[in-house]
């Protein structure tokens, strides 16, 4: 199943492709929802980088174990400013996501998420938490920029 979630920003689409790349930007937007720890206290990297694999522990509101998260970034093409990333985790078999900025006429950008997920007879479940989950993480990236 695909999740597909748009926002406008009004900041500098090269400000922009810079946050989405950074570790600390994605713990932001994504709590409380999903807290992301280090998997084992391996640290994190303060940058995501292309071709890297990074493993998490994740936690639904902070206490509740979804346990490890693997993802390799796979793309980080700053030309068009899409990131791509292959994912999977202890429920999820599949977690591709695109994340991509497009500049808009009326000088903001327009900031795209898109995630295929693959989660056996879970997809559906993931898929609703997925919608939930990506609305609340752009709401919070806009109320952090305003």
């Amino acid at each position: 199943m695909k999740v597909r979630t748009s926002m406008a920003l009004d900041m500098s689409i090269e400000k922009a492709f810079l946050e989405i790349q950074k570790m600390s930007h994605l713990m932001k937007v994504s709590s409380p929802l999903i807290v992301f720890r280090p998997f084992q206290d391996n640290p994190l990297p303060q940058t995501m980088r292309e071709g890297k694999t990074y493993i998490v522990s994740l936690r639904f509101l902070g206490f509740i174990p979804l346990g490890k998260h693997v993802f390799t970034i796979m793309k980080i093409d700053r030309k068009n400013r899409i990131m791509t990333t292959d994912e999977k985790g202890s429920f999820i078999r599949v977690w591709k996501h695109r994340m991509s900025l497009n500049k808009q006429k009326n000088n903001s950008i327009l900031y795209t998420d898109e995630i295929e997920i693959k989660a056996g007879f879970l997809t559906f479940l993931v898929w609703v938490f997925t919608q939930i989950l990506y609305r609340h993480r752009q709401r919070k990236w806009k109320k952090m920029i305003h």
